[in-house]
């Protein structure tokens, strides 16, 4: 979801996850996706190929599921353009392992 940041009116890109709160592998999953997006973010060179991960606000509001949204920082292009544009193909083996593990 494209969103709009109110004191610098820059563009952002808002992921909403919606966690089963009875869910113990959907909290871990949400777990590991905020380590993954931080890791992503703090790596050397990261910012170039991934968005850079602003904020993570945890809505608890509702008894049965718990909604995580991930602000980023927003980019024109998805991962499957990402790949298939060949810039992945540029990338140092140590970021690709990086990524992935």
């Amino acid at each position: 979801m494209l969103a709009k940041e109110i004191a610098t009116k820059k563009k952002v890109a808002v992921k909403h996850m919606k966690i089963k709160v009875s869910s113990h592998y959907q909290l871990k999953k949400a777990l590991r996706e905020v380590h993954i997006q931080r890791k992503l973010s703090e790596m050397e060179g990261g910012s170039l190929h991934f968005p850079v991960l602003y904020d993570v606000i945890l809505d608890t509001s509702n008894k049965g599921y718990h909604s995580v949204f991930f602000v980023m920082e927003y980019f024109k292009q998805n991962l499957r353009t990402f790949i298939s544009s060949g810039v992945a193909r540029q990338m140092e083996a140590a970021q690709i392992v990086k990524i992935l593990y």
